[in-house]
């Protein structure tokens, strides 16, 4: 199986893959960590975003062949990249579940000034946020959205509902 989760920066991505990783036993693969692992300072040019999706998918592809449940962490703002997870899924005949993070801008901005206080894989500000904002395509595929600023333990039940397991 894989589990797509997309949505704003510090929309609450992480908080639930990680939560969802143990309920499923999945390998969470966080976009903000592969890019760190793959350049020492990231400017997130077109190159490197598309170099970091690359290798995101090779992975997911490799774990999927191999019977491991996937969950994505990642903004997946652009449906070419949603549409990539599907792809994966149909060549390894692995079911993908689409979980899409929301939050009203007031937590959004909390969680940011909170970042800033600990250390954080996202690099994300509130002008990133606003900018991702405008460019974010709405998913069309039929997914699970959530509303991050309710409990961790209320979303979890709302897709444990929803996801077979």
């Amino acid at each position: 199986m894989i589990i797509l989760i997309a949505g704003l920066p510090a929309s609450g991505k992480s908080t639930i893959a990680t939560t969802l990783a143990r309920k499923f036993k999945a390998t969470v693969l966080r976009t903000d960590l592969i890019r760190k692992q793959l350049f020492d300072n990231p400017t997130y040019s077109n190159e490197e975003k598309l170099l970091v999706y690359k290798v995101t998918f090779l992975i997911v592809e490799y774990l999927a062949k191999s019977g491991i449940t996937v969950i994505l962490d990642g903004t997946f703002y652009k449906m070419n990249l949603r549409q990539k997870a599907y792809e994966v899924g149909r060549n390894t005949g692995t079911k993908v579940f689409v979980i899409e993070c929301s939050a009203p801008e007031t937590v959004i901005r909390e969680r940011m000034e909170r970042r800033k206080l600990r250390s954080s894989l996202s690099d994300a500000n509130f002008e990133v946020y606003k900018k991702i904002e405008k460019k974010f395509e709405p998913i069309r595929r039929a997914h699970i959205v959530l509303d991050t600023s309710r409990s961790v333990r209320e979303n979890i039940r709302e897709i444990m509902k929803r996801i077979p397991h």
